[in-house]
């Protein structure tokens, strides 16, 4: 079905290939699952095997890839594509709709089907997906979680032969999660299957073989079932997890949210409903809860991102909404879910220098800031177009960016995504050093383990409201037999 000789790519301007020299035969109806470090080619090779390399994507190709008996370099697009479903990482990169049935029926109108046939498959992955209250949402005012699912039940659609899927449940709630898996399970019996992941937590329970990625070549190529934990980290040149030792928080609240309710202009109802919590200093709170919950929206809304319907957001007694930004910068900084929506130059040393220039630092001092933080990330080429990094890179530079600023609060929403294993033990140790040094965090998370090993109390959010709240140890089981339901 793919067969890939001695494939190297190189992007514009870059002095050497992402991937080299990569030999991979993938069979009909085969699950493969591709994975690897941040910035290890997978998405590159996905690219490649899909034909999007060379067609859409600049650069120089060397090597053949044979689609379905077609090469790839010799073939236009058109000859091929239509038998291949891509789910792109970032799932706003393939809405073109204002809404979600218009979404869902784009591809099989550009196909000519009678209207009838588009009706059925649009109630069929409908069903299959769970997406009858959102059919006259707009994609864009979705959770991240709700988006993946539009994206991934919009190629369905289209019936492809071979299905390639970038992290397509990294945004899912555990629940979602397994029923995504449980859906490719069942396509997979009549599909050629290519996932590319950093979760290798799932590989074992979908895919037939495990190729494993880092330094531009292959390292394994197996069943899952060779393949320990362990032996991932090695493959990955990645760290141990080290002990959980959070710090002690103090008994003084922190951070007040008080009654905050808000509805998006588009929709009917309300995103958070009269949602009341204080924060101490020190505390690491991880709040919880399904997909469209409100999770990522009460985090814009202690950022005084989003304005609040109504209720406030006070730190050390000071509303939020009323901060200046450079006050604000000094007591809190957020890492939002997409990257991309936290970089704003054409450098790797201006996005790191952009929020400390604002604060009015000297060069000395802001030297001083990103030296602290390389210690952490180390970022390469500092003239690099971030934009020109890998989703995971990105992700780290957006990090970075926020630690150099060092608050005394840091909002996470979904830290996890787009990272390898490697890096996240990196990030729970810093987060544990940090915590144990007295900043105070609030995580937005799916993964239950980093929410049991790194939060001293848990909230759960369900429709908007806060239906659970207690100590990790306290409620940590309720939310795992929530999601396991």
């Amino acid at each position: 079905m793919i067969l890939a000789n001695n494939i190297s790519f190189w992007y514009p301007v870059a002095d050497a290939p992402t991937i080299s020299q990569i030999n991979l035969e993938i069979e009909t109806n085969e699950t493969i699952a591709i994975i690897g470090p941040n910035g290890s080619g997978k998405t590159t090779l996905g690219y490649c095997l899909c034909g999007l390399i060379p067609h859409l994507i600049n650069g120089k190709m060397e090597g053949e890839v044979i689609v379905d008996g077609k090469d790839t370099k010799k073939h236009p697009l058109e000859d091929f594509i239509s038998d291949i479903g891509v789910i792109f990482q970032n799932p706003d990169a393939q809405f073109v709709t204002l809404r979600v049935k218009d979404e869902l029926a784009f591809g099989l109108e550009n196909v000519d089907l009678p209207q009838e046939e588009i009706d059925n498959r649009v109630t069929e992955v409908v069903k299959q997906f769970g997406l009858l209250e959102l059919l006259n949402s707009a994609p864009q005012d979705l959770s991240m979680g709700q988006k993946q699912k539009v994206a991934l039940a919009s190629v369905i659609a289209m019936k492809p032969k071979i299905l390639l899927l970038d992290e397509p449940a990294s945004t899912l709630d555990p629940r979602g999660r397994k029923k995504f898996l449980d859906v490719i399970n069942e396509l997979k019996k009549d599909l050629t299957v290519v996932l590319l992941t950093h979760n290798f937590n799932y590989v074992k329970s979908i895919a037939d073989r495990v190729v494993v990625l880092h330094n531009k070549t292959i390292r394994f190529d197996g069943a899952p079932d060779l393949l320990t934990k362990k032996e991932v980290l090695r493959l990955f040149d990645a760290d141990e997890h080290e002990i959980n030792n959070l710090g002690t928080p103090g008994q003084k609240p922190f951070i007040h949210v008080e009654h905050l309710s808000y509805k998006y202009s588009r929709s009917h109802e309300l995103t958070l409903d009269d949602v009341s919590f204080v924060v101490n200093k020190g505390e690491v709170l991880g709040i919880v809860g399904p997909n469209g919950s409100g999770k990522s929206t009460l985090l814009l809304l202690m950022h005084g991102l989003l304005k609040a319907n109504r209720g406030r957001v006070l730190i050390d007694g000071e509303n939020v909404a009323k901060m200046e930004f450079p006050d604000l910068a000094r007591k809190q900084g957020i890492l939002f879910q997409n990257p991309n929506h936290q970089i704003f130059t054409s450098s790797i040393k201006e996005e790191l220098n952009f929020g400390l220039k604002n604060l009015g630092l000297n060069e000395e001092k802001i030297e001083n800031r990103i030296a602290l933080a390389s210690d952490f990330i180390k970022f390469g080429d500092p003239a690099k177009d971030p934009h020109s990094l890998s989703y995971g890179q990105r992700k780290l530079l957006s990090l970075a960016t926020v630690l150099t600023m060092n608050p005394e609060i840091i909002l996470l929403d979904e830290p996890e995504l787009g990272m390898d294993i490697g890096f996240m033990n990196k990030f729970e140790n810093l987060l544990l050093k940090l915590n144990r040094s007295g900043k105070t965090f609030v995580v937005v998370s799916h993964d239950l383990d980093l929410i049991e090993n790194l939060t001293h109390r848990i909230i759960f959010l369900e429709n908007g409201k806060i239906t659970d709240i207690g100590t990790t140890k306290q409620i940590i089981g309720k939310v795992r037999d929530y999601f396991d339901q």
